[in-house]
């Protein structure tokens, strides 16, 4: 099997799949190739739960669309503790400061 690119698709990347503002016209164009790409199997993609959490909560005529197009990607199931331990990893090491 050839590998394919795995990506992290984060919630703002879902929202310019559908902006209509005129000023992010090519980053709606990006996303909707990109997703393409992951339709077609050419790219793999993943989001948090997090992700899919932000979304859920999203209100307007879009949020049907939104959680649909949550579909295309992989959403881990993730492990708390490690989700934890890495926090204070990252929090000791000053790799996300605290302020």
């Amino acid at each position: 099997m050839k590998h394919r690119p795995l990506l992290y698709i984060e919630t703002s990347i879902f929202g310019f799949y559908y902006d209509e503002e005129p000023r992010n016209v090519l980053r709606r164009e990006a996303v909707v190739a990109l997703f393409t790409q992951i339709r077609a199997g050419i790219l793999d993609a993943f989001t948090s739960p997090l992700t899919f959490s932000e979304l859920d909560r999203a209100h307007g005529h879009r949020h049907a669309d939104l959680l649909a197009l949550l579909t295309e990607v992989r959403t881990p199931s993730l492990d708390q503790v490690e989700i934890d331990a890495l926090t204070e990893a990252y929090l000791r090491a000053d790799i996300i400061p605290l302020d």
